[in-house]
């Protein structure tokens, strides 16, 4: 049963061996289609990419970044392009629901910004969840949009995904 977040403490930090089921868990129960990949989420603990949110023993949210990754969208002037090289690429937060709206999500945000620059990678791209439509936003993801806009991102195309979300993205130097 979820505790509520005034009942405990978050703990925001790096996926430790102790968790990885914890996070399988986790992810199965996202509605991210990333998330579902068995191959992917075992290259991000491999690669100790992944973000974790506990509420005392309850891991309750994720937020994962991968480097140096070859992803094509399509620029605000209609070209299809790629990501370009060297980059942190932000991608995959969840929160459970019973946790949102309770700045799970925001720490996560955060913590894997703060991650991604210690990588010191000349381009930091995310691409924000949309509804179908070129540059439109689901419900869930404005919050991560605002953050990453205040954070210093800007717009700059739109996934080639199915859901055709903007693509943001700053310059580290």
């Amino acid at each position: 049963m979820a505790q509520n977040t005034t009942d405990c403490k978050i703990e925001i930090r790096s996926i430790a061996p102790p968790d990885v089921c914890l996070f399988h868990e986790l992810a199965s129960s996202s509605t991210l289609c990333s998330l579902k990949d068995p191959s992917f989420l075992q290259e991000l603990i491999e690669r100790g990419h992944v973000i974790v949110a506990f509420c005392g023993d309850q891991l309750i949210g994720c937020s994962c970044l991968q480097v140096n990754i070859c992803r094509d969208y399509i620029s605000l002037d209609g070209a299809a392009r790629s990501l370009p090289l060297p980059n942190v690429y932000l991608c995959s937060t969840f929160v459970q629901q019973e946790y949102r709206r309770s700045g799970v999500g925001l720490r996560l945000y955060a913590e894997r910004l703060r991650v991604a620059k210690l990588l010191q990678r000349s381009t930091l791209a995310v691409e924000i969840l949309g509804r179908g439509v070129p540059l439109t936003i689901d419900s869930i993801a404005h919050v991560g949009y605002r953050f990453h806009l205040e954070a210093g991102f800007h717009v700059a195309g739109y996934s080639s995904e199915i859901d055709h979300g903007p693509v943001l993205m700053c310059s580290t130097k």
